[in-house]
């Protein structure tokens, strides 16, 4: 029997610990009762004799009866309770297991066996032994055809399977020998084999079944089918591309410091003296070398498929009166013409070096414009001069008023310590988040701010103006936050979440909160206690994370035929104890429903289970109820019990003793609990309570409500509330 509960190993062993402890106090008092029961028996209490020799007379038929079945075993537990057990029932028990009788025991036995109790030879005492032996004869025959059909039922199970997969073995070493079968599947997995007829002419079986030789055989196919495939693509490719169109030039340098431009573009991976592919056409050849002169300045070539043409240059150092130009360019590509000649990209010519006089450079690249357009200069021996272009897009070189006017802009720098804070430009949104640089702005004067939500901006605003002499602006903001991002997160997650009265999300909230107080509340949930308004202060320091749970909100009530709050959620079974915490569902052998005039409503009347079984036989009612899963108790579950002592004794007894047990998830919560009020005192007002919260558990939870093993009186059961 599996127990659901979940305990770590320590509170497990304190538990059992405390167990083994009422049960030791408990045996210690039965037994001191039972000395005092035979002290009255001594004096002549015929009525509890009559008791305990029902008890002696059971037991010692139950050994006669079941130790004639081999089916039954002898089993005990830690309290030298004893039952008969099948091999089928010992599977499902926990607390018993088989007693093994040594030699010496069974020679003690026999020597001692002597000593039984002598037992009266009356008419009365003579049926009740034979109904005692009729009702175990008529237990053992059950439980002994119950045992045999589950071994029949294992045994055809086993006989099933092995006769299934011989079946299946046998079927395919047979069709495998046979051609033109396969094996296929229909849509519950059932095998079938078929010819290819067979198989066009029904619908059902649609999936062929490969063995493991024919998936190998057709692994193979498909790879050498994808190998054929991706060689014929190949040929096939090779067959249709032609041949390129190209020619071969052959560049021939005196001093290998040069590099190579065709049609003014850099040649990327020129070698002097080595062949340079060409597609079929005329180009201008062109080789600059930093610091050096070229002769000649350029060469025409007319490049034919096939053929290599070879040309040469030749490369030396610059001579007489010079002098050196620097240039600042924001464009390694950009392309670098002095006195209208071509001499290379920025990358190769930063640093020129010219003869002296008058000169003229000015740089290009594709939709730019160079601000200034053009650097005219005089240079004497020695000088060294600094130029600097800007280049600033253009989307139309040939728009000579757009050339001229776009002389007259310039860029605003906007930087923050917060990215993305949204510019504003003369009271404009301008779609652009910081850092960000603004260009081709007419010249003029500007007002500049910048917003985020959630952040104070300083300055404000700053104003700034663009001219010939200040074509640059930069501006910086320094952003402070004024709220702070929170995740609210309630349980269960369908309650809406309010922030400051109004529906912010369901389940959990993620989003900025303005620093300060906020109010948060929640929806109600069906079976849920609302954990109410809260308060939240929130600061740059604060926490950012906030759960709330619900409380489990449990009220159930049960009366003799009727449930609250549905047969869902709660339900009732009626029947009777034999021993420990093992409930016998039975509606016949258990507490009878009577009627009560006080209250004009059924209860239970509950004593032992039924005539000799007196005890371990008691009577119980067991309470199903299901707790929410997400349970969260954040108050005292308690459990009301309307229960009351009366005055009316079992057949047989003397004594006058009231108790009742409660047991929760097959915990005993309570035992010998003596009623504390009686039958004459029937009220709603008058019940008793117990704490039940820690023995609660989420889901299915079993309440059992029995009468006690030392309990000599009947007792009223009226109602049960948990709430």
């Amino acid at each position: 029997m599996s127990n659901k509960n979940k305990f770590n190993e320590d509170e497990l062993r304190r538990k059992i610990r405390e167990q083994l402890e009422r049960d030791h106090t408990e045996k210690q008092q039965e037994n001191k009762n039972v000395i005092e029961k035979q002290i009255q028996n001594r004096t002549g209490n015929e009525e509890d004799e009559s008791y305990f020799l029902e008890v002696y007379v059971r037991r010692n038929l139950q050994e006669e009866v079941y130790s004639k079945h081999v089916e039954f075993i002898k089993c005990g537990n830690h309290l030298n309770q004893v039952k008969w057990l099948t091999l089928l029932e010992l599977e499902e028990e926990f607390e018993f297991f088989p007693l093994e009788i040594s030699f010496w025991e069974r020679f003690r036995n026999k020597i001692f066996s002597g000593n039984k109790i002598k037992v009266p030879n009356t008419p009365e005492i003579n049926k009740m032994i034979d109904d005692f032996r009729k009702e175990i004869e008529e237990d053992a025959e059950e439980r002994i055809k119950k045992y045999k059909a589950h071994l029949r039922e294992n045994q055809k199970q086993i006989h099933d399977g092995l006769e299934k997969r011989i079946f299946e073995e046998e079927q395919e070493h047979f069709y495998q020998a046979k051609k033109g079968y396969h094996k296929y599947k229909n849509h519950i997995d059932e095998i079938s084999w078929m010819s290819d007829e067979e198989f066009d002419a029904q619908d059902e079986f649609t999936e062929r079944v490969y063995t493991p030789k024919e998936k190998l055989k057709r692994n193979a196919i498909r790879a050498l089918i994808f190998v054929f495939i991706i060689t014929g693509i190949y040929l096939i490719n090779d067959f249709l591309t032609p041949e390129s169109q190209k020619g071969f030039l052959i560049v021939d340098l005196n001093k290998s410091i040069g590099s190579l431009y065709i049609d003014q573009n850099l040649a990327v991976g020129f070698t002097p003296g080595a062949p340079y592919s060409l597609d079929e056409g005329q180009y201008e050849i062109a080789v600059i070398s930093s610091g050096h002169k070229v002769k000649p300045s350029f060469r025409e070539v007319d490049i034919a498929v096939g053929d290599t043409t070879r040309i040469s240059f030749e490369i030396a150092p610059i001579t007489g009166n010079m002098g050196v130009v620097r240039l600042k360019v924001p464009f390694n590509d950009a392309i670098i013409y002095v006195d209208g000649k071509f001499r290379g990209s920025v990358r190769e010519s930063k640093t020129l070096s010219l003869e002296t006089g008058d000169h003229s450079i000015t740089v290009k690249k594709e939709n730019y414009l160079p601000v200034p357009q053009l650097h005219a200069f005089s240079l004497n021996a020695g000088d060294t001069i600094d130029l600097a272009f800007r280049l600033s897009p253009q989307k139309s070189k040939n728009n000579t008023r757009r050339i001229s006017s776009s002389i007259n802009v310039g860029l605003i720098e906007v930087t923050a310590n917060v990215r993305d804070a949204e510019i504003i430009l003369n009271g404009q949104r301008t779609g652009f988040g910081t850092d960000y640089i603004i260009q081709k702005i007419p010249f003029g004067q500007y007002i500049v701010g910048v917003e985020k939500d959630g952040f104070k901006v300083y300055p404000k605003e700053q104003a700034i103006k663009l001219s010939k002499d200040m074509r640059q602006a930069k501006i910086n903001f320094t952003l402070t936050s004024t709220s702070r991002v929170v995740n609210i997160t309630v349980y269960p997650k369908t309650a809406k979440i309010f922030i400051d009265g109004k529906e912010a999300a369901t389940g959990s909230f993620s989003g900025s909160l303005p620093l300060g107080k906020h109010r948060v509340t929640f929806s109600d949930l069906d079976g849920y206690l609302n954990p109410g308004e809260q308060s939240l202060n929130i600061k740059k320091d604060s926490p950012f994370k906030y759960e709330f749970k619900f409380g489990s909100d449990i009220y159930f009530e049960i009366k003799p035929g009727k449930v609250a709050p549905s047969a869902s959620l709660v339900q009732v079974s009626t029947g009777y104890i034999m021993n420990g915490v093992n409930f016998k569902s039975n509606s016949n052998n258990g507490p009878k429903i009577i009627k009560n005039d006080v209250v004009n409503e059924n209860i239970w009347n509950m004593g032992f289970a039924f005539q000799y079984k007196n005890p371990p036989g008691t009577d119980a009612v067991l309470i199903r109820f299901k707790a929410p899963i997400d349970l969260n108790i954040t108050k005292d579950i308690k459990l009301k019990i309307w229960l009351y002592g009366s005055k009316e004794k079992y057949p047989l007894v003397l004594g006058a003793n009231a108790e009742y047990r409660v047991i929760l998830n097959n915990v005993i919560i309570a035992k010998h609990v003596k009623p504390k009020y009686s039958i004459d005192q029937f009220s709603k007002r008058n019940y008793e309570e117990i704490s039940i919260s820690n023995h609660l558990r989420a889901g299915s939870n079993t309440l059992i409500i029995a009468v006690d093993t030392d309990n000599t009186l009947f007792l009223k059961l009226w109602k049960v509330e948990i709430q």
